[in-house]
């Protein structure tokens, strides 16, 4: 039998477009509707950059009150997506708003600055990420 760590923060997935259709775009509502307090927010796209050949494009956000760091949640959220598609992930402390010590994580992996930014900002944006940490 394995033993699970039971003290282990819970954490819930949910794409952004399940945020929208089912929440009419609030994370603050999905996260009350399932008591989570930590949400890694997943977002698949396919574009062209660069005038190049259209493919896909992941970005995966972490909001969270009972994580320490980024690196288990970085971790949980690229198993949402194949080892070979370029990743962006990105982090809001939640606990830490108000602090000294809150701000945006983002790794961008093989994407670059402006395009990872880019997509994490499309996250926050999309599913109002800043009405869930600061309400």
């Amino acid at each position: 039998m394995t033993d699970f760590d039971s003290e282990a923060p819970h954490c819930h997935f949910v794409t952004v477009a399940e945020v929208i259709e089912q929440h009419e775009g609030l994370l603050s509502a999905y996260m009350s509707a399932h008591e989570a307090r930590n949400v890694i927010i997943t977002m698949q796209v396919e574009m062209s950059v660069g005038g190049g050949k259209p493919k896909a494009h992941a970005a995966a956000l972490a909001v969270s009150h009972d994580y320490d760091d980024a690196e288990e949640l970085m971790t949980m959220a690229k198993q949402c997506f194949p080892k070979a598609m370029p990743f962006a992930f990105g982090w809001v402390p939640a606990n830490k708003f108000g602090t000294e010590h809150f701000g945006i994580f983002i790794e961008q992996g093989d994407l670059g600055d402006l395009l990872a930014n880019g997509l994490i900002d499309d996250i926050i944006q999309t599913v109002n990420v800043e009405q869930a940490v600061a309400g």
